[in-house]
């Protein structure tokens, strides 16, 4: 509102506050101004200039008829003047239309604004514009140029008509709105209708009824046409007209096609007598002269009770008097008509008529001739077409669509929109026509003909979402487009059709789901590398302490330093469990846990955890015991590692919250042919509102500071994602008091014929010194390891890094190499397949704190022959090494690595 501005912060501030006031005053249609009395000058914001369709002046301090159009000039300074004398704020309505015929429909709002002393300094208001003129002319564009009708506004107190866009057209004009006197219209109507045309006028005035008139007009090219002036007058207290609103219709072409019928009918009278049409004639008051043979049969009545009819008796629902009626008859002439009668049977009928006056030599109408046809039928069929026509209109408008018709080469024909984002005229078929589609849809230009093509080869149409560009805007619009080939009576195709539907909410919300499945992705898979790297940081010094520990209880011992190497060891087994649990946590998170198929027995494998968990039953006089049905085959294909791992935690945790009594698993089959599997203790058993949660992560059912047991909750959690990436389901029953059963069913494939694995290593060979190279760069580990292998009589050389295995392994001969992973310089994956590249067939046992089994294919990738978990026992070590170390002597041929792995496991 000012022209100064600061140089400094309060000038940006001021200039946002400016647009984000500019901004609202557009989008509501409200235009703010300031009228200062003292200095005599009036400030008005831009959307003011916008409101009343004038370019901006310079300078904001404009004077009033620079910017208000005069017809409310005079008005406003009333206003104003009446404000400071009555100290109120006032509102006032303005209604006017510009010299081109623009109509301007709005409210005037000011209040005086006062100085610190009370006195009035000024006026501020608001200019609301409530015109909805260019909406109007943007919806009815398409409809008014189709139907080639206008409208004109005449005010008759002044004598001025306001012609609008379109009916300054249909008369030659330019296509901009016209504003003529009602004298210069009257010389543009035809001299002979000049009378007729004025008379009908005035008694559509004096009846205060709409009127409808035909009669010639002077185009500018010189041709004189028909048109068809329907008017309807505004009337004041007085009862004398104010505005009458006209519309205007071409009807030259309708009124020469009746002509033509005319001299037909009367050519051809003879003929038409013998088919359905049936041939009348009336007299001046409209009753039936004359009737062909057909009559009878059409309208039901017989020829004797027609000609005591008049026509007007068979409509059926008359919107005019018969006055009226007859009355029309003879001003308008020529008749070509439609209207719904009463058939003698009470049944509504469709009737076409065609008539024409009859002249006598004076030329006084003495009756009219003309034919009707029955268009029952085809009357329906139109209204049951345009009612589903109308259907699909509102379906496409209210699925914001897009019908479209495309020629053969793909280029527009036809384009109706009501997507919102291309209200304006992005897809009209003025703009369109004659274009091909990437015209707005640019990304389909390289694909263009391939589409057209699919489109022809598809009876069905073919479905595709493309992308828009709204060319004013380049905003992105997706429109969902099923598109059909259309075909002449021939067969061949002529052209396409199409229906659009704006999806672009839909596609937003899809790459926004796509993209926020990628961050989650990125964020598991960097949580997975995190917990790896942790896992393997936190193993590598686990694999010495417990080794060691081992060691040292193998050793001799007073009672005290066995017990607390004893604790020592279990707490560090104790941590190793910890660890696995988050590690396998990030690995379903990430969705890397691959099953393996491997033969195995449900029964040993339950052996082979009561084995494990021995230890921890005797200390809390437990007993295992076991039950497994007969019809339980002797081996399956499973993941037994994965089995191993549920069936530990299960019976792990009975243990653990069983003070007495017994831990029992049984082995059963469902009706579904799944293996079922129940651990039941005797334990306290767990409570109704703890048992929901115990499956979810990080639940515990005593999560109190003061709990007995520990464990991080991950272990229940585990076994659902385990046994669901199995196939199968989990759950548990429980009463306080009554112990516990946790159950799991998965579905196994039975191996009805067991094959016995010749390749099993030979566990009893006997143990020999073998030529051992260590690649280990944790001093404790190196330690561990060299204390291990020359105790058992191993010669052994250790190095730090990868580079420095390829450099030992290429300058001595070696029986075997147990290769860590992760190691400075250069890692055992690099380092492994150098190795083999250069030809060394030397084999290589992986390091490996990490314990992931889906990963294994690396180290079969890079060459590795085996892999060896940390923290490992002494057991394992002693097995890798016998095996391979006389494998590496015998120069076996390499078995398959899923052997290898499974019997050196």
């Amino acid at each position: 509102m000012t022209d100064n501005i600061y140089q400094n912060s309060s000038r940006l501030r001021d200039h946002a506050q400016r647009e984000m006031m500019n901004r609202t005053e557009r989008l509501t249609g409200v235009g703010s101004w300031n009228y200062s009395l003292k200095q005599k000058r009036l400030v008005v914001s831009d959307n003011i200039y916008a409101i009343f369709m004038l370019p901006k002046a310079n300078s904001s301090t404009v004077e009033f008829k620079k910017v208000f159009p005069k017809e409310i000039v005079k008005t406003f300074k009333e206003l104003n003047q009446k404000c400071v004398i009555d100290k109120e704020p006032y509102s006032q309505e303005y209604h006017f239309f510009s010299d081109d015929g623009v109509e301007f429909n709005g409210t005037i709002c000011g209040e005086p604004e006062y100085c610190p002393q009370g006195k009035i300094t000024g006026i501020a208001g608001v200019i609301r514009d409530m015109s909805d003129q260019t909406n109007m002319r943007i919806d009815n564009n398409m409809f008014l140029q189709a139907a080639k009708l206008g409208s004109i506004r005449v005010d008759d107190k002044r004598g001025l008509l306001s012609l609008s866009t379109e009916a300054a057209k249909l008369i030659g004009e330019p296509a901009l709105p016209l504003q003529i006197t009602a004298e210069e219209w009257r010389q543009r109507i035809h001299p002979d209708d000049r009378e007729q045309a004025s008379n009908n006028y005035q008694k559509s005035i004096k009846s205060k009824a709409s009127a409808i008139r035909k009669y010639r007009i002077l185009h500018t090219d010189g041709r004189w046409l028909w048109f068809e002036i329907r008017s309807d007058a505004k009337f004041d207290d007085h009862g004398q007209p104010t505005i009458i609103y006209v519309t205007i219709m071409d009807i030259n072409d309708r009124v020469k096609s009746e002509q033509g019928i005319i001299e037909s009918e009367q050519r051809f009278r003879d003929v038409l007598n013998q088919s359905h049409e049936v041939i009348y004639e009336l007299d001046a008051k409209g009753y039936f002269q004359y009737i062909s043979d057909s009559g009878p049969e059409l309208f039901g009545y017989s020829n004797e009770e027609l000609t005591s009819m008049a026509a007007y008796d068979l409509l059926a629902d008359p919107k005019l008097t018969y006055q009226e009626w007859m009355s029309l008859r003879h001003t308008q002439g020529n008749l070509d008509t439609e209207h719904l009668l009463t058939h003698k049977s009470g049944q509504k009928i469709f009737i076409h008529f065609n008539s024409v006056p009859i002249y006598d030599k004076e030329g006084v109408i003495t009756g009219f001739r003309g034919a009707a046809r029955d268009i029952t039928e085809q009357k329906n069929a139109e209204i049951k077409l345009q009612k589903s026509k109308q259907r699909l209109k509102e379906v496409v408008a209210t699925a914001h669509g897009w019908i479209f018709d495309l020629d053969i080469k793909g280029c527009f024909t036809f384009s109706e929109n009501y997507i919102s984002a291309f209200e304006s005229s992005d897809l009209t078929i003025e703009r369109l026509r004659g274009k091909p589609t990437y015209a707005m849809a640019p990304a389909l230009a390289p694909r263009h003909q391939e589409w057209l093509d699919m489109i022809l080869s598809s009876p069905d149409g073919v479905a595709s979402e493309i992308e828009l560009t709204a060319p004013d805007t380049d905003d992105t619009i997706w429109a969902r487009v099923h598109c059909i080939a259309r075909y002449d009576e021939n067969g061949q195709c002529f052209g396409y059709r199409g229906v659009g539907f704006d999806v672009t909410a839909q596609k937003q919300a899809e790459l926004e789901i796509i993209r926020a499945k990628d961050e989650a992705e990125s964020s598991a898979e960097e949580r997975s590398r995190f917990l790896s790297t942790m896992s393997h940081e936190i193993r590598t010094p686990l694999n010495a302490v417990i080794g060691m520990t081992d060691l040292l209880l193998d050793s001799t011992l007073d009672q005290q330093q066995s017990k607390l190497t004893k604790t020592a060891n279990m707490a560090g087994k104790h941590l190793l469990y910890l660890i696995n649990d988050i590690l396998d946590h990030a690995k379903l998170d990430a969705g890397k846990v691959v099953l393996e198929e491997i033969e195995f027995t449900p029964k040993q494998e339950i052996k082979n955890v009561f084995d494990i968990l021995s230890g921890s039953a005797e200390e809390k006089q437990l007993s295992l015991t076991m039950q497994t049905d007969s019809d339980i085959a002797d081996m399956y294909v499973c993941d037994p590692a994965r089995f191993r791992q549920i069936l530990i935690n299960l019976v792990g945790n009975s243990i653990k919250f069983t003070s007495s009594g017994s831990v029992s698993v049984t082995a059963t089959t469902t009706k579904t042919n799944n293996l079922r599997f129940e651990v039941i203790d005797t334990g306290l058993g767990i409570a109704l509102e703890t048992q929901t949660k115990l499956f979810k992560e990080f639940a515990q059912a005593d999560a109190s500071t003061t709990r007995k047991h520990g464990g991080t909750g991950l272990g229940l959690a585990i076994c659902k994602r385990l046994v669901k990436v199995m196939g199968g389901k989990i759950g548990m029953t429980s009463e306080l008091g009554q112990g516990s059963t946790f159950w799991f069913e998965i579905p196994l494939q039975k191996v009805d014929v067991v094959t016995l694995n010749n390749d099993e290593p030979q566990t009893s060979d006997p143990l020999t010194q073998f030529n051992v190279l260590v690649a280990e760069d944790n001093p404790a580990n190196q330690l561990l390891i060299r204390t291990i292998l020359e105790n058992l009589g191993q010669s052994v050389t250790i190095v730090e890094n990868g580079l420095l295995v390829v450099e030992a392994a290429n300058a001595e001969k070696f029986d075997l190499i147990f290769m860590d992973i992760q190691m400075p310089e250069m890692d055992g994956i690099t380092a492994s397949k150098i190795l083999r590249k250069s030809g060394n067939s030397i084999p290589i046992i992986a390091l490996t704190a990490n314990l992931i089994k889906d990963e294994e294919h690396r180290f079969h990738q890079s060459g590795m022959n085996d892999w060896l978990s940390k923290p490992f026992s002494i057991k394992d070590l002693v097995q890798k090494l016998t095996y391979w170390g006389n494998y590496s002597n015998q120069q076996q041929t390499p078995k398959s690595e899923a052997n290898l792995r499974e019997n050196s496991a």
